[in-house]
């Protein structure tokens, strides 16, 4: 569940960018006035899906009888957007195909910087039972996500702090051109209206928390919008911190693979696959390597953590499993 303040405040004013670790408490800073059911699915079904028949992951969020999905593809560099779609039955649908955009990258750490600097959009906007035109719009941005910051986040949802990295995203662009569709079909003929040129830049954060990451809290560019996630809305992607001292070969594996492990702290090692699912469990207690047959497992990026006593996670890494 996404729980959103939709006045946001100062109190989500963003710290200064910082190479040592920081702390940040917000149990106290909601005002929600909005909540939203927000999950990672399986796009198959979703109204909009066969808009983006490449697409292997979906975002759902539902406000009341709103709903939006947002699709993309998971790959081993990061999840690419290709589009999103939102429906209001009977009335309209607006559709939002992007064009060479990645969400969030992989590896991502603090000090990561990624630029997309051509990113290509078109909206088109409309009614399916009223009499009215419909809109398409062309419009860029330039979109640079940077890891600034890490540290401790504590939310409403998480009152005793999750360690988290911090994404800067910083957008500029605006609309270039509008058409317009009389027949109100969305399927054309367009006819030009507009053509123009603006910059608008917008920086906004997301704090995401490591290890098997998951999203902990945004806030916009202007701070009238924040939002804190009440459960683990997995990513599928490995936010990697500074702490990544296990060494694994080979890499890619195509029948086993070996982990050494640095110190004698961790007592047991799991495999997750890429959505976080935990694959397999082992106890390395006094041992300072382990072999791992993965000839049975599917192609594609697996993480791994080793754990002490108390389930701290004290290393960790990823491999990728190839045919």
């Amino acid at each position: 569940m996404a729980y959103n303040d939709t006045i946001g405040g100062a109190a989500f004013t963003a710290t200064a960018p910082s190479g040592t670790a920081q702390t940040w408490d917000h149990t106290g800073s909601f005002t929600v006035h909005t909540t939203e059911e927000r999950e990672f699915v399986s796009p198959a079904g979703l109204p909009g899906a066969l808009l983006y028949p490449t697409s292997d992951l979906a975002i759902t969020s539902t406000i009341g009888a709103y709903q939006i999905s947002v699709f993309y593809n998971n790959e081993p560099d990061g999840l690419t957007v290709l589009g999103s779609y939102f429906e209001l039955t009977d009335f309209f649908s607006v559709t939002n195909t992007v064009e060479d955009g990645i969400q969030f990258p992989v590896p991502f750490t603090l000090g990561t910087v990624l630029t997309q600097n051509t990113i290509s959009n078109t909206l088109i906007v409309y009614a399916q039972s009223l009499a009215l035109p419909a809109e398409l719009q062309r419009f860029h941005t330039t979109e640079t996500i940077t890891g600034d910051a890490y540290g401790t986040l504590s939310t409403p949802a998480w009152p005793g702090g999750v360690a988290v990295v911090r994404a800067r995203n910083q957008n500029m662009g605006g609309v270039d051109s509008t058409f317009t569709d009389a027949s109100g079909t969305g399927s054309g003929p367009w006819v030009l209206v507009e053509a123009s040129t603006s910059t608008v830049e917008t920086p906004s954060y997301s704090y995401y928390r490591e290890g098997v990451p998951a999203f902990v809290m945004s806030v916009n560019n202007d701070l009238s919008y924040a939002t804190y996630y009440g459960n683990s809305l997995t990513t599928g992607i490995d936010t990697d911190d500074l702490d990544h001292t296990a060494q694994v070969f080979p890499n890619p594996s195509n029948g086993s693979v070996t982990i050494l492990v640095a110190g004698a702290s961790a007592t047991s090692l799991e495999i997750l696959d890429i959505s976080g699912r935990v694959q397999a469990t082992y106890s390395i207690q006094g041992v300072d390597r382990i072999n791992v047959m993965t000839g049975g497992w599917a192609s594609g990026t697996y993480m791994y953590r080793c754990l002490d006593r108390a389930g701290t996670r004290v290393h960790h890494g990823k491999f990728l499993v190839a045919r």
